[in-house]
């Protein structure tokens, strides 16, 4: 889509033009002297706004028509990138004393919408299903920590696009919260804002190239807890030479606002990678991606990345190992996501990580990879694949008038049903939260999450349907489910969920819920480890919504979400961070988002936490080890 750039007017007076001239070109060079690249056409107002697909936003202000798109279809697809050459990082100065981008000036570029993968059409049988609300005391208690995140009502600012991709980690201190575009970190006790919200390629002007002059969003938050690291990653779409990137950065400390290492990874040179989803591994930072073509036409792949976790920990250069994941009835599999550490106690030596999936073409199965990866002299990664015998669904979409059918979920008028906004179908929700017990044999668990279809209502509805898995330290066995449970407590449409587990396997689950009398709002709920199996406990409000998001007078579209996050306390290992979308007011491009905690008060804190730095050396030689 062209642009709209301002124009300039016919005549000007030499001497001002030159004086404006050069104070114009001394402020760029002291810029550039940091990476930065500023281009004003970059900045003029634009025309309408153009939807976007799974993991591209809707802007209020859409940016520049991608160039030069080499479309590949399914019969020319030419597989995964092979391209193990390390690649340098850049070491940056403190983030907090970087040039920071305001939002609103950020880029923005076309991304174009990719087609939706048609979804099995059979209907989920057997489950066990929650259809009432359970004990008080078998929900977390909120912390009293809770408080606006990026979005309306933080610091001035002003949404550019719909959805807020809403995500965000705790770490040993602060809360990194990144939604979509811009991102912020705050203290985790108080909330007190500590820095931003600035535009995300602020953190990559140091790298220059597509990183440093794009800002396309989908953003992830991880916190690498064995090495007590911040790793923030953004992906490119449309950049050149190479279609595809990630922009990743891993902090040389535990501080947020310090230094970072900047890692700019090709994922794909011709096709665009969607929708990526990281989790911290001891082997390697593990990412799953939807492989599309570069116009969007075609859904390609199911792929799993894999980063060379040890080497960028140490700021040094650092390969990338991918591997497609297995077809089903000629389908790629859609809404993967890989295990993502968050016990203090890292999976036994040598395990292969997790990737779960919803089946491409039946809702009785889930799928499961096992991801083995070598790195030395010559890298190589292994998938072992197999089914899990479990349901899932595709949840109902109530008005389904839109061409992109997203108009899915109810909300209260001044509301109407063409406003009705997005159910994120068919994918595993963010994240599959993993944690190793310990015993004999190892009891490890993960966590996930679905929305499904509810019980039969007017207007239809949908619920989440959640999973523990269990292994028991095997790199090539497929998870068994442990307990798995659809969360219908009522009409209500519930979706957008996210889930952890504490130390004492407790487990804790947030969502969005709205109705034709609920406003979209923020709920809690959970189980202790001593619950009946299959049940959740009763649910808590964490932010009741205000108001509901229309379609006019702005082209909104129907996106909402796009994903949630619920993220375990590294430290104390007993305490949920938990963010969300709600709105303030009736309107569109005016979200908001929270942040709040919660803990299950018989869960203990763990022994003190921390990082020990030094120099071992064997006895009795005395040699540094």
């Amino acid at each position: 889509m062209k642009k709209n750039c301002s124009t300039r007017s016919a005549f000007f007076n030499r001497r001002i033009f030159i004086g404006v001239f050069l104070i114009i070109v001394s402020g760029v060079l002291a810029l550039l002297a940091f990476g930065m690249r500023l281009d004003s056409q970059k900045l003029a107002a634009l025309s309408k706004p153009k939807s976007g697909g799974a993991g591209v936003p809707i802007s209020k202000i859409p940016g520049e028509p991608l160039q030069g798109i080499r479309v590949q279809t399914p019969a020319n697809y030419k597989g995964p990138r092979y391209d193990r050459r390390p690649v340098k990082p850049v070491y940056t100065r403190p983030l907090r004393d970087l040039p920071k981008i305001p939002p609103e000036l950020a880029v923005r570029r076309e991304v174009l919408e990719p087609a939706r993968p048609k979804t099995p059409t059979d209907k989920p049988t057997g489950g066990f299903v929650q259809n009432f609300l359970g004990r008080v005391l078998s929900a977390p208690s909120p912390t009293g920590v809770s408080f606006d995140g990026v979005g309306v009502g933080l610091a001035g600012f002003v949404p550019s696009s719909n959805p807020p991709d809403t995500n965000g980690r705790v770490g040993a201190k602060q809360y990194v919260q990144w939604n979509n575009t811009s991102f912020a970190v705050f203290d985790k006790t108080t909330g007190a804002l500590l820095f931003g919200p600035v535009a995300g390629n602020t953190l990559f002007q140091s790298l220059g190239g597509d990183c440093a002059t794009h800002n396309d969003g989908d953003p992830v938050v991880s916190f690498d807890i064995l090495a007590g690291r911040w790793v923030l990653s953004q992906f490119v779409v449309g950049g050149s030479p190479d279609f595809s990137h990630q922009c990743v950065a891993v902090s040389q400390t535990e501080d947020a606002t310090g230094e970072y290492f900047l890692y700019d990874f090709v994922t794909d040179p011709d096709n665009f990678v969607d929708y990526p989803k990281t989790g911290v591994w001891p082997d390697g930072y593990y990412m799953t991606g939807r492989i599309f073509n570069a116009s969007g036409t075609a859904f390609l792949a199911g792929r799993i990345f894999v980063f060379e976790r040890e080497q960028m920990v140490k700021g040094l250069p650092a390969r990338q190992l991918q591997a497609d994941l297995k077809k089903y009835g000629n389908k790629p599999q859609d809404g993967m996501i890989p295990s993502d550490l968050d016990s203090l106690t890292p999976p036994p030596a040598g395990e292969a990580a997790f990737v779960i999936a919803p089946h491409p073409t039946t809702v009785n199965r889930l799928t499961s990879a096992r991801v083995a990866v070598t790195w030395g002299g010559a890298p190589r990664i292994r998938l072992t694949e197999d089914v899990i015998q479990e349901s899932w669904g595709v949840p109902p979409c109530v008005s389904d008038t839109t061409a992109d059918h997203r108009d899915c979920v109810p909300e209260p008028a001044p509301a109407t049903p063409p406003d009705y906004v997005d159910n994120l179908d068919a994918r595993l929700m963010y994240r599959l939260a993993y944690r190793n017990f310990g015993g004999s044999p190892v009891q490890e668990s993960l966590v996930g999450n679905i929305t499904v279809p509810g019980a039969n209502s007017n207007p239809k509805h949908g619920a989440i349907r959640w999973y523990e898995f269990r292994n028991t330290g095997s790199s090539t066995t497929t998870p068994t489910v442990f307990q798995a449970s659809t969360y219908d407590p009522d009409s209500a449409y519930r979706w957008l969920g996210s889930i952890a587990m504490d130390k004492n396997h407790n487990i804790a689950l947030g969502y969005s819920k709205s109705s034709l009398t609920v406003i979209p709002s923020i709920f809690i709920t959970g189980r202790l480890s001593t619950d009946p199996l299959n049940t959740l406990g009763a649910e808590a409000q964490v932010r009741a919504g205000l108001g509901v998001q229309t379609n006019t007078p702005v082209n909104a579209g129907n996106r909402w979400g796009d994903y949630s996050a619920m993220t375990l306390d590294p430290v104390d290992q007993c305490t949920f961070y938990y963010t969300n979308e709600y709105l303030k007011t009736n309107g569109a491009f005016n979200w908001s988002t929270r942040i709040a905690s919660f803990r299950f008060p018989s869960c203990t804190s763990a022994p003190a936490w921390g990082t020990l730095r030094g120099t071992v050396r064997s006895s009795p030689s005395n040699r540094t080890l």
